[in-house]
């Protein structure tokens, strides 16, 4: 499982999908199932997916009320595209920062040796910062992976709302 799980959908945060989620990822991002979605008008309701640049949603239209459990499906269709537009909205100064980071690691780490006073001293604080800069470059994949998870969603959504991109 990863370090940060990913859930099927927003409103059932009680199961992670794992890399051995028995398919159901893929499940979840087929496309005729997501279809169906945009095409059903059983039991009186039409639901579409709509967007507009980088803001998806799901509409319901509908001569009766409209269920809980698919106003909860639009809720996190709602909060899937904010955290969408976050992400990509976010990952420009993230990778700015963590690029400065990592081009002047030797710089930092040549001050800390200057700036101890003792060697453990000296030995412990390059030991961190050698840890440190170690967690700077995972997360610059773990950013670069959650980039393209968004972007993918993005696709997902342009082609469920038939806009070819």
């Amino acid at each position: 499982m990863s370090l940060f799980p990913v859930y099927c959908c927003c409103c059932c945060r009680r199961r992670p999908l794992d890399d051995d989620d028995g398919g159901e990822r893929e499940r979840l991002r087929a496309p005729q199932s997501v279809r169906q979605l945009q095409c059903a008008t059983d039991g009186g309701f039409a639901v579409n997916v709509e967007m507009k640049g980088y803001n998806f949603s799901l509409s319901v239209e509908s001569t009766q009320s409209i269920p809980k459990q698919l106003q909860q499906v639009q809720q996190c269709v709602k909060e899937l595209c904010a955290s969408t537009k976050s992400i990509i909205a976010a990952d420009p100064k993230l990778q700015e920062m963590i690029n400065s980071m990592v081009q002047s690691e030797e710089e930092n780490l040549e001050r800390v040796k200057l700036a101890s006073n003792t060697y453990q001293d000296q030995t412990r604080c390059l030991s961190n910062m050698r840890m440190n800069f170690k967690e700077i470059k995972r997360a610059k994949e773990l950013s670069n992976t959650y980039r393209e998870a968004a972007y993918s969603v993005l696709r997902d959504m342009a082609q469920v709302a038939g806009i070819n991109v």
